[in-house]
């Protein structure tokens, strides 16, 4: 899920979002991210569930502002990567 994306055409104003049980599966060699924080964004509200997957491949921020103004609630693997 890519929010804020200045290459999409139209509204870009992804910000106040609340989703629950965003679920990802990152197959071995997985090379892109669940949630991809692209441009500015605040308010987002995402319960993210996952599959066994590396940790840079969950939740990539473009920008530390964004990263510190929406909440992600990152739920247990199962199995846990190290």
């Amino acid at each position: 899920m890519v929010f804020n994306d200045a290459a999409v055409l139209g509204d870009l104003d992804a910000s106040g979002n609340i989703i629950h049980a965003l679920d990802c599966d990152g197959e071995p060699g997985f090379a892109g991210a669940c949630a991809h924080f692209k441009g500015y964004t605040v308010g987002n509200y995402i319960t993210m569930v996952f599959a066994t997957m590396p940790e840079q491949n969950k939740i990539v921020f473009d920008n530390t502002f964004s990263a510190g103004a929406n909440t992600i609630v990152k739920l247990q693997e199962n199995p846990k990567q190290p």
